[in-house]
């Protein structure tokens, strides 16, 4: 039962994320709002994947991640806007 409640709840966020991109390119016809382009390399696949986000402000702190859903296996990463590293990935 806990189990279906961490899948529903995943889920949850992962339409959530998905409408919250959807939103900003009808934003970005709209109102001619600026994109930024990030790229990273999708875990599961291993592809370099391409992807538009809102041209928000730089985040106070370096550190933070934005979630993104991976066009290539359709999961929710969460990535740097800054450096396009994947939380959890190794340092090289």
């Amino acid at each position: 039962m806990k189990g279906q409640r961490h899948a529903e709840a995943f889920v949850q966020k992962l339409i959530e994320m998905t409408l919250r991109q959807v939103n900003a390119r009808r934003g970005y016809r709209r109102h001619h709002q600026k994109m930024a382009q990030l790229i990273f390399r999708c875990a599961q696949t291993g592809l370099n994947v391409q992807v538009w986000l809102p041209d928000e402000t730089p985040a106070v702190h370096t550190d933070s991640y934005e979630a993104v859903i991976c066009p290539a296996c359709a999961r929710l990463h969460l990535v740097n806007k800054t450096t396009g590293k994947m939380l959890g990935d190794k340092e090289k």
